[in-house]
C-alpha cells in the first residue's frame, strides 16, 4: 500500500468553510484514498478598535491580529482505507498567533486547541472520538458569511447567559456520530455527547441535522450543557440556512439560548457576492435578552468585508465592524487587546490584512 505524503495547497479551514455543510464528517476535510497531509492558513492584519461606554468613557487600541479573514490555523490530516468501504483517520488542528509566534492555547491550554480526533467510518456513517466542534456551533459558523472570523465574527453577540459552559465552540472528551456525506441525496447530521470526567460545565449532548443540495442548505441544531450542581442546564437551539443564486448568496441564522428564566434571541442576515477577483460580504445581526438580570437589553452589529484575491491561495482584505448596545448590554468586538467597557455604548473596528493558504 502506498501512502501519499504531501503539503496541501490551501488550508482545510479555508476549503471547508467555503464548500462543506455544517455537519460534514471529519473525513470530508481531505480527499479519498490513503494520505498524510499538512496544510495551513496564515492571516495577519493591522486593526484599530474603539470602545465607548454610555458614560462617554472611550478607549482606542491599535493592533496586529491573526483572524481578520480566515484565521490562522495549522492542520495535520491522515486517512487509510481498510477495505470493504471502511476507512480510518485523524484530524489535528490548532490556531497560530501569527503576530507573536504563539501556537494553540499554550502555555496554559492545549497545543491542538481546535480539533484533535480520530475517526472510523464506512457507508453507514462515521464515528469520531476526541475534541470536535459542537453541532450547535457548526450550524452557526457555516451559516455566517464571515465564518466567525475577526471583528465581524457572529459569536460576539451570543451570550453564555452568565454560565461558564465549555460548549459554545468545541468539546473535549467527546464521542461523535456523523451521517455519511450526501446521505439520502443531501441530508447531513452530527450527534455529539461528552464525558465530563468530574468537571462542571462540561457534560453536553447535542445534534445537528440538515439538507444541502445544489444552491440550498438548511440546518437545525440543539444542544444541552449541564452547568453546576443545583443550577439549570444551558440550552441552545438554532436554525441556519443559505441559498446561492449564482450572482449572490443569501445566508443567515437564528439562535435561542436559555438558562433558567434568562434567555437570548440572536438573528443574523448576510449576503456574499463576487465582483471579478473580489468578494464582498455584508452582515447584520441583532441580539436581545429576555428575563434575568439583563432582561430588555439588546445589541445590534453590522459589518462589511472586502477580499481581493491575488491568486487562488493569496488574498488581501479589509473589514469594518460596529456593535451598538442599549440598556445593560455590553458587547464588543472580539479582541483581547481592548476590553474597555462598552456598557450601553458601542464598539467600532476596522482592519486591513493579508491571508495566505498553503
Amino acid at each position: 500500500m502506498r501512502i501519499r505524503i504531501h503539503i496541501a495547497m490551501g488550508a482545510m479551514a479555508l476549503a471547508s468553510m467555503a464548500n462543506l455543510s455544517s455537519a460534514q464528517s471529519l473525513a470530508a476535510f481531505g480527499p479519498s484514498g490513503d494520505y498524510l497531509r499538512f496544510s495551513g492558513l496564515l492571516d495577519l492584519g493591522v486593526g484599530r478598535v474603539i470602545n465607548k461606554s454610555a458614560a462617554g468613557v472611550k478607549a482606542t487600541v491599535s493592533e496586529l491580529h491573526q483572524a481578520g479573514s480566515g484565521g490562522s490555523v495549522l492542520d495535520w490530516v491522515g486517512r487509510e482505507n481498510l477495505g470493504g468501504g471502511m476507512y480510518t483517520g485523524f484530524l489535528l488542528e490548532t490556531s497560530i498567533q501569527t503576530d507573536t509566534g504563539g501556537i494553540g492555547s499554550l502555555p496554559t491550554g492545549p497545543y491542538f486547541n481546535r480539533t484533535s480526533a480520530v475517526y472510523l467510518g464506512n457507508n453507514w456513517g462515521e464515528l469520531a472520538l476526541g475534541q470536535v466542534r459542537t453541532p450547535t456551533y457548526s450550524n452557526i459558523v457555516f451559516h455566517d458569511p464571515m465564518f466567525n472570523n475577526g471583528y465581524n465574527g457572529s459569536m460576539k453577540l451570543i451570550s453564555p447567559l452568565g454560565t461558564r459552559v465549555n460548549s459554545l465552540y468545541q468539546n473535549i472528551n467527546s464521542i461523535n456520530y456523523f451521517l455519511p456525506p450526501g446521505a439520502g441525496g443531501g441530508f447531513y447530521g452530527h450527534v455529539q455527547a461528552t464525558f465530563p470526567e468530574g468537571q462542571p460545565n462540561q457534560k453536553y449532548f447535542g445534534w445537528n441535522f440538515g439538507y444541502a443540495k445544489g444552491p440550498m442548505d438548511i440546518g437545525v441544531a440543539r444542544g444541552t450543557t449541564e452547568t453546576t450542581p443545583g443550577n439549570p442546564d444551558y440550552v441552545m437551539t438554532n436554525v441556519g440556512g443559505s441559498y446561492d443564486f449564482g450572482i449572490l448568496k443569501l445566508i443567515g441564522f437564528y439562535v435561542n439560548s436559555k438558562y433558567g428564566d434568562a434567555s437570548q434571541n440572536v438573528y443574523l442576515a448576510g449576503v456574499t457576492f463576487p465582483i471579478g477577483v473580489n468578494q464582498i460580504k455584508l452582515s447584520y445581526s441583532r441580539g436581545r435578552y429576555s428575563g434575568g438580570a439583563l432582561g430588555g437589553a439588546s445589541a445590534n452589529a453590522a459589518g462589511v468585508q472586502v477580499i481581493h484575491f491575488l491568486s487562488k491561495r493569496v488574498g488581501i482584505y479589509g473589514n469594518f465592524a460596529r456593535v451598538n448596545n442599549s440598556g445593560k448590554a455590553a458587547f464588543r468586538l472580539p479582541t483581547p487587546q481592548n476590553t474597555a467597557s462598552t456598557l450601553g455604548g458601542s464598539s467600532t473596528g476596522f482592519d486591513a490584512g493579508l491571508r495566505l493558504a498553503f
